[in-house]
């Protein structure tokens, strides 16, 4: 009986892609973990931490209807009085109109079919919690105004900053809020301030330039009590140094980092774009770039005092080859990841990237809901009338209906003499008694799949033999869960020879 020679990690890193990484992806011709999460377990026993691939939660619906099939969600935005469930409020476009709906209600925020929900935030004013939304000129985003910025204490009750002082900026990027200021960057790479704790005064000459002036403005980001003033090439830190004239910020010393804010800030078409960075912990998490190619995008960490590339040469390569719509913040049950949104909101199905810092790997998404999300809501997007959450009940399917699971990868063969295997295996489990897994190859790179042969995740012994494979230099295995329950994988074992 043939005994197993290979044995395979299944949450090996992926190769280093190229500038057709994206399309390769979602074609399958590349490697892939699709619609996983991971799972770490530690034994006394086994001290040394045990990885695991499994299938992701699924999402379930809040069981209301919000606004009409028409609209398209954006974003969802926290209700300014503290609360997330059940009161979010859902920032959608429906042809002219941009709208805040919460649950049967919907406002008009502006009629305008240039302009989109792109940023929201809630801040402080005079001890009432409002909140701010950023719509986007997405038709001419160098206009003036590029932005129209609305702000609400209750959903009936959005006004717009309309000073002349404001208004007759050129905005760049994210409004940020911090010690009773609003701050927001234009054209000319200044970093304008409201008067303070106000949104709606401004004064034209409460502003400081950045040192750095030869680079486009992207837009600021904002961690703990710092405020980071981006271009395409550099950034610039700055802190609240109560400035009697001017601005009240001051450059931090040395400060000047050669990292620049990448294309999902500004630069090109701006349709459908959305928040370019999130916070997880005391950390915040961004697309950037070293320099070069203004298509150069890296996942980047920043902790208040020190930049971290953290993602991967295939990341790199995924990031570079599609457009980015947005950087989101999510969490599959304590589990924190960063979600990078590779399609804009209009499309039905979403595709992405989630990224879980605690063990610096990332997983390819695609499903019906939306990344964006606030904290506790998701936006669905075939549904655009439902709300989303994950439920601690969750059968592993998105809104009752079963997603794919894959993990896809090259076997690590050591050369390419021609080879042969009879038979493959997993190291798996499941709590369930009926899920099963199918397995394919290729042997053309991706090009053409054998038939899928079945595997009982139940079985006691998880082999398939009699292969049928004939000989090979290389050799993909694709593995494929289409079921609705909860599943591990942790090793693939074959006896290739």
């Amino acid at each position: 009986m043939a005994q197993p020679t290979l044995n395979v990690p299944l949450t090996l890193s992926y190769d280093t892609g190229s500038v057709l990484s994206y399309a390769r992806m979602i074609a399958g011709r590349d490697q892939r973990r699709l619609n996983c999460q991971y799972e770490i377990t530690r034994t006394a026993v086994n001290t040394e931490p045990d990885i695991a691939v499994s299938r992701r939660p699924g999402f379930t619906s809040d069981g209301s209807t919000y606004g009409t099939s028409t609209q398209v969600p954006y974003l969802v935005a926290r209700d300014p009085a503290g609360t997330w469930d059940p009161t979010a409020w859902v920032l959608v476009k429906n042809s002219n109109d941009n709208k805040a709906v919460l649950a049967a209600t919907s406002v008009t925020i502006l009629s305008n079919a240039d302009y989109y929900p792109r940023f929201w935030e809630v801040t402080d004013v005079n001890g009432t919690n409002n909140l701010v939304v950023q719509m986007q000129n997405s038709t001419s985003p160098a206009a003036t105004p590029a932005q129209k910025v609305y702000y609400a204490s209750t959903l009936n009750g959005f006004t717009e900053i309309n000073d002349a002082d404001f208004t007759a900026l050129s905005h760049r990027g994210k409004m940020v809020f911090m010690d009773g200021y609003a701050f927001i960057m234009d054209s000319r790479n200044r970093i304008y301030q409201s008067n303070i704790n106000s949104l709606s005064a401004w004064t034209s000459t409460d502003y400081l330039t950045m040192s750095t002036t030869t680079a486009p403005p992207q837009g600021l980001m904002k961690i703990k009590n710092v405020i980071l003033g981006c271009t395409t090439d550099y950034i610039e830190l700055y802190q609240n140094e109560g400035n009697a004239t001017g601005s009240v910020l001051s450059r931090i010393p040395k400060s000047e980092h050669r990292i620049g804010l990448g294309a999902v800030a500004g630069g090109g078409s701006m349709v459908g774009k959305t928040d370019y960075y999130t916070t997880i912990g005391d950390f915040i998490f961004f697309i950037g770039r070293y320099a070069g190619s203004k298509n150069d995008a890296s996942l980047i960490a920043f902790n208040g005092s020190r930049f971290e590339k953290i993602s991967k040469p295939f990341e790199d390569g995924l990031f570079s080859s599609t457009t980015i719509y947005g950087v989101h913040r999510g969490s599959d049950h304590g589990k924190p990841y960063v979600g990078i949104q590779f399609t804009p909101p209009t499309d039905a199905v979403q595709r992405g990237w989630r990224y879980y810092p605690d063990i610096n790997e990332g997983f390819e998404y695609s499903g019906t809901v939306s990344m964006a999300n606030n904290g506790y809501h998701y936006a669905g997007t075939t549904t655009t009338t439902k709300l989303y959450y994950l439920d601690v009940a969750n059968n592993y399917r998105d809104d009752g209906t079963s997603f794919d699971m894959i993990v896809q990868f090259k076997l690590p063969l050591g050369d390419l003499s021609r080879k042969s295997m009879s038979m493959c295996g997993l190291i798996a489990d499941t709590p369930s008694s009926s899920q099963t897994v199918s397995i394919s190859f290729s042997v053309d790179n991706g090009a053409n799949w054998s038939t899928p042969r079945t595997m009982d995740l139940s079985d006691v012994r998880k082999v398939i033999r009699r292969l049928g494979l004939g000989t090979f230099k290389e050799l993909m295995v694709r593995i494929l869960h289409a079921g609705d329950g909860e599943i591990r994988l942790r090793r693939f074992f074959g006896d290739p020879k």
